[in-house]
C-alpha cells in the first residue's frame, strides 16, 4: 500500500517526536530548502529511518507498513505533549497500523523483559528523635539517640521467572556529629556518626508447592513482637490460605534460632499470626560487634500470637501479645503486649493520603529478644502509649511524627518520652 509522508513527517515535525538537533544532509535528493528536510533529519538522527543505503531518501517510494508502524510508535510514546488535533491523528494512525504495532509490542515486551530483570530501589531518611533519659537497662531513650541521614539500597535481580536474588546496604550519617568517622557500634549511641551494614542478602524461589528463601534477610515472626531484625539463615513456607514456615538460622548475636510459625488467611479483612521460637546460646553472655562490646539478650523459648483485622473500610486494629520461659517466676516481666489502632491509610503512592494511629505497648526486657529493627531500641523496656500519624505530601514520600509517653517497663520508675519526625523518599 503505498502511504504518503506527508502526514508522518508533519505529525514528526510537530510534536518534536525526534530529536532537536539537526545533523548535516544525509540525503542528495532532499535539499535543505525541502519542506521535510528537517522533520527528515531528526528521523535520521534518532535511527527510525536510514533511507536506501546509497545515500538517497527516496520520499515517493511505497514505505513498508512496518516503517510507517515504527514512526507511529514514537508518537504515541509522545502522546502527552501532543494537541487534541494531533492526538487524533495518532488515534487513527494506531488504528490503521494496529496489527504492527501489536507486533512490534511483542519484542518491545521482550526487552522490556530483559531489563526488568535487574531493579534497583530504595530509600532516603532523614530522622530527628528527642528522647529525654536512659532506662534501666541502657537501651537508647536519650536525646542524642537517632538524628542521622539514612540511604538505603536494593538490587534485585530474577534468576528466572519464580527465583529472585536480592542484596541491600544502608548508609549512616550522624548529624550531630557528621565529621566523624568513627566506626559504628552495636547500640547506636551518640558517638556512632557512621554506620554501614549489609541489611539484606538472599535468594527466594520456589521448589515444588513451597518457598524457600535463604541468606541474610528481614525476619520478623508474627507481628515481630519477640522477634524483629535479621534472620541469618533459611526459612521453608508452604501453604496459602493457611501458611506455614520453619526456620533454622543465627541471630546476629551469634545464638542459635528455630522458628514455626502459622499465617492464617481467616477472612479477607482478618488474620491471625502465631509463633514459637527457640533461641540456644552459644556459650558467651556478650559479643563482640565491630569495636563493641554488647551483652545478649535472654536466651529460651518464647511464644507469639496475635491478629490484625479491618473494623471498617477506614479503621484496623492489630494486637499481639507474647510470653516467655525467663524470668517467668517474676510473672509479669515475662509477658510483653502490643496494640495498635490505625485509622486510615498512608499510601505512598497516593499523594495526599495519611494516617493516624493510637498504640499501647508493655515489653519487657526479658519478654522479648531482639527487636532492633522495630522503632530503634524504643521498642523494649516501654510500658505506655504511642500517638502519631503518617502523611504523603508526594508520590513515593512520607512524612511520620509520633510521640511515646511511659516508663520503663522493667522497674516502672522511669518516665520515658520520646518526639520523632522523620521524612522519607522511596525510589
Amino acid at each position: 500500500m503505498k502511504k504518503s509522508l506527508v502526514m508522518i513527517l508533519t505529525l514528526v515535525f510537530v510534536m518534536g517526536i525526534a530529536g532537536t538537533a539537526f545533523a548535516a544532509n544525509p540525503f542528495s535528493d532532499v535539499p535543505a530548502g525541502h519542506w521535510a528536510y528537517g522533520a527528515i533529519n531528526k528521523l535520521v538522527a534518532e535511527g527510525i529511518i536510514d533511507g536506501n543505503g546509497n545515500g538517497t531518501f527516496q520520499g515517493d517510494r511505497t514505505l513498508t507498513r512496518y516503517e510507517v508502524a515504527a514512526i507511529v510508535a514514537r508518537a504515541i510514546a509522545r502522546e502527552d505533549k501532543a494537541n487534541r488535533d494531533q492526538q487524533q491523528l495518532i488515534n487513527k494512525l494506531a488504528n490503521e497500523y494496529k496489527d504492527e504495532l501489536e507486533s512490534m509490542n511483542v519484542s518491545i515486551k521482550m526487552l522490556e523483559e530483559k531489563v526488568s530483570k535487574f531493579k534497583v530501589s530504595g530509600s532516603l531518611r532523614l530522622r530527628l528523635d528527642d528522647a529525654n533519659s536512659t532506662s534501666t537497662d541502657g537501651n537508647a531513650y536519650t536525646t542524642a539517640d537517632k538524628q542521622h541521614v539514612n540511604l538505603a539500597v536494593a538490587a534485585t535481580y530474577k534468576v528466572n521467572q519464580d527465583w529472585v536474588v536480592r542484596a541491600e546496604s544502608s548508609w549512616e550519617r550522624s548529624i550531630l556529629y557528621p565529621s566523624s568517622t568513627t566506626s559504628a557500634t552495636w547500640n547506636y549511641d551518640y558517638y556512632t556518626a557512621l554506620k554501614n551494614e549489609a541489611k539484606q542478602l538472599y535468594a527466594t524461589g520456589p521448589i515444588g508447592s513451597s518457598t524457600i528463601k535463604v541468606g541474610k534477610f528481614d525476619w520478623a515472626p508474627a507481628y515481630g513482637l519477640v522477634y524483629n531484625s535479621k534472620g541469618n539463615g533459611a526459612q521453608y513456607s508452604v501453604g496459602t490460605k493457611v501458611k506455614t514456615t520453619v526456620y533454622w538460622g543465627r541471630t546476629d548475636y551469634n545464638d542459635q534460632h528455630k522458628v514455626a510459625k502459622l499465617d492464617w488467611a481467616l477472612s479477607p479483612t482478618t488474620n491471625i499470626r502465631l509463633a514459637t521460637q527457640h533461641v540456644k546460646s552459644n556459650g558467651d553472655s556478650t559479643v563482640s560487634v565491630d569495636t563493641d562490646t554488647v551483652t545478649k539478650p535472654s536466651v529460651g523459648v518464647y511464644y507469639e500470637g496475635g491478629f490484625d483485622t479491618k473494623l471498617s473500610n477506614d479503621f484496623g486494629l492489630m494486637a499481639a501479645a507474647s510470653q516467655s520461659d525467663y524470668n517467668k517466676n517474676k510473672g509479669s516481666l515475662s509477658k510483653a503486649y502490643l496494640t495498635q489502632l490505625k485509622y486510615k491509610l498512608a499510601d505512598i503512592n497516593v499523594p495526599g493520603s495519611s494516617d493516624i494511629f493510637v498504640e499501647y505497648r508493655k515489653i519487657p526486657t526479658t519478654a522479648v529478644y531482639d527487636r532492633n529493627d522495630a522503632e530503634d531500641y524504643y521498642a523494649v523496656d516501654f510500658k505506655g502509649t504511642r500517638v502519631g500519624f503518617e502523611y504523603v505530601p508526594m508520590q513515593n514520600s512520607k512524612l511520620t511524627a509520633f510521640y511515646m509517653n511511659g516508663k520503663d517497663a522493667d522497674t516502672g520508675l522511669i518516665d520515658l518520652k520520646v518526639y520523632r519526625a522523620q521524612m522519607e523518599w522511596f525510589f
